[in-house]
């Protein structure tokens, strides 16, 4: 099928955003545990509304996204203001603001939980934008001619899934596990291991993520032994 065209002769291009209908459900479902939580602590809404507010943005990141986020940002601090002024309904605007808003100059205004400092998480911040690394059509990872790209992409997925922590490691180490020299997947298990045995070291170079297998070989097994091949995609050496 071709690609229809512009009308400057260009090609189009597919454009894809959140749901309309998605994201409106959810402003339903946040303003719905706003009312819920009328007389609970602050700490208790905000525990509330993060995991749902991070479990929905995860699902579109790979979109365009940005616009969508940030209209949400905003409808979740109007009904954190509407929340508080409800609850402080004599208190003026500002003293809401400093209360639960607090901020310096130049940054954005973050729900916060008076007593313990705890914010509400802003989408745009802690949900990065990340458009979906395709596959090449062509790539099968058990020919040798495809084999290196096949190793490359299954790093970066697992890279991108990864914490800044984990990422970290992974970069380090090239994304393979030192045990058996494979590619970590990015569904696969793994444990963060201390080089020398020592827990409280947590510097960077004491520190590798290991299968857990690979793991318990390093500590019950501590001479050189052949790895064992794993039916798995990226086989052989970086």
């Amino acid at each position: 099928m071709r690609t229809p065209e512009r009308p400057n002769s260009k090609l189009a291009k597919l454009r894809i955003t959140p749901s309309r209908a998605s994201l409106q459900a959810l402003t339903d479902k946040v303003r719905t545990l706003g009312k819920q939580a009328r007389g609970a602590m602050p700490e208790q809404l905000i525990d509330t509304l993060t995991p749902v507010l991070r479990g929905w943005a995860n699902y579109p990141r790979h979109s365009i996204c940005g616009e969508t986020f940030a209209k949400l940002d905003t409808y979740v601090w109007q009904r954190g203001y509407r929340w508080a002024k409800r609850r402080h309904s004599d208190k003026t605007g500002r003293w809401i603001t400093d209360r639960y808003f607090p901020h310096r100059k130049g940054e954005p205004w973050r729900w916060t939980d008076p007593a313990t400092g705890q914010q509400l998480l802003r989408v745009q911040e802690a949900v990065t934008p990340q458009r979906y690394l395709k596959v090449k059509g062509e790539a099968n990872p058990f020919d040798p001619a495809g084999e290196a790209y096949c190793q490359r992409r299954d790093r970066e997925l697992a890279r991108r899934a990864s914490s800044a922590f984990r990422a970290t490691l992974l970069r380090h180490q090239h994304g393979l596990c030192p045990g058996c020299r494979q590619v970590i997947q990015v569904e696969e298990e793994v444990e963060l291991h201390h080089w020398d045995g020592n827990p409280q070291n947590n510097q960077l170079g004491n520190l590798v993520l290991l299968h857990p297998t690979c793991h318990r070989q390093e500590h019950y097994a501590p001479e050189p032994t052949p790895a064992a091949s794993r039916p798995s995609r990226g086989v052989g050496q970086a």
